[in-house]
């Protein structure tokens, strides 16, 4: 699967390319609202001449629920079922989509999606639902506060219509300043009991996009081998088998003062389980500065049998208790 990481392949990814609506913010971080199809605006959703509604998940997805979580925000706001709201994951733009908890670096974590985007979310949905309504009072010729939105249709005064006949209109409206939000006592989707994720079909049926279905012109895929303990080096390996493994290009020493992650990889090309690997077996000696390595806290670093000895011979009284909570 080849993936377009561009900006206009993500707004033809999300349905953008058809005629249709965008609110965001736009430079100066200040609600605006275009076309799809063009425009200088970070969106929070789209809506197309067919009516289609997708919410622009800014925070990545990995299990969290976000996708959930901001599409129910926009669903709430333009009185849709979150059923009826499609999703699609922002592209990688840090000055666009940054997770304002992190200084304006794009991920997701510590529970600040939600705290982040609460209210981004609810303004723009609240933002297109005025504007709809408004273009569909001024082609009817009717007051816009006779007229109301539920579940994709805008109707009153005798008519009715579903919202993808107004987007074109809509689009080139001044956004409103302060879209009128709804009230706790008036949410049909905020706080209810969600039955399905709206992430769970494309990881069954195989839908879903991830990291490794990119493919780029001369990609190669890397696998780490790296030694059985923690803050052990590696000794010598051995890649007679790895060789002879289909797919096998090359292999190459990391240098020593080489950035990794802390956590093993489990799973990566076969030729890296296929490479033997020795290493001094050390555990990180106890430093001053850094009084977690110590013996006694050891296992915290090497994990459950992976300690040194003297580690293991720490009773299980000095290891802090479980709260029963995921991390």
């Amino acid at each position: 699967m080849t993936i377009d990481a561009t900006r206009r392949g993500f707004l033809v990814g999300a349905g953008a390319a058809l005629s249709g609506l965008a609110i965001g913010l736009d430079p100066r971080g200040a609600l605006a609202a275009t076309s799809a199809t063009g425009g200088n605006i970070t969106p929070f959703l789209t809506i197309t001449a067919d009516g289609t509604v997708t919410a622009i998940v800014k925070h990545f997805e990995g299990g969290q629920g976000v996708a959930t979580g901001l599409s129910a925000l926009i669903a709430e706001e333009m009185n849709m079922a979150l059923e009826d709201i499609r999703w699609a994951h922002a592209p990688s733009d840090p000055a666009r989509y940054g997770n304002l908890f992190f200084g304006g670096f794009q991920g997701t974590g510590g529970s600040t999606a939600m705290a982040n985007s609460f209210l981004q979310y609810r303004t723009a949905g609240a933002a297109a639902k005025q504007m709809l309504i408004a273009a569909a009072g001024e082609a009817w010729g009717v007051d816009a506060a006779v007229l109301a939105l539920r579940d994709g249709v805008i109707s009153g005064s005798g008519q009715e219509a579903g919202i993808g006949d107004f987007v074109e209109a809509a689009a080139r409206m001044q956004v409103p300043a302060e879209p009128k939000l709804k009230e706790p006592a008036e949410f049909r989707v905020i706080g209810k009991e969600i039955r399905a994720r709206r992430d769970t079909a494309d990881k069954i049926d195989g839908r879903g996009i991830y990291a490794m279905d990119v493919q780029l012109d001369g990609q190669m895929v890397v696998a780490l081998k790296r030694a059985p303990r923690l803050g052990a080096k590696v000794v010598s390996f051995d890649d007679t088998a790895a060789r002879e493994v289909r797919g096998f290009i090359m292999r190459r020493r990391c240098p020593p003062a080489m950035p990794s992650s802390p956590m093993p990889k489990r799973h990566g090309p076969p030729f890296r389980h296929a490479t033997p690997c020795r290493s001094n077996g050390i555990c990180p000696r106890p430093k001053p500065e850094a009084p977690r390595r110590s013996a006694k806290n050891c296992w915290k670093w090497c994990g459950p049998g992976r300690s040194s000895p003297a580690a293991r011979r720490i009773s299980r009284r000095s290891r802090p208790r479980s709260t029963g909570r995921h991390r």
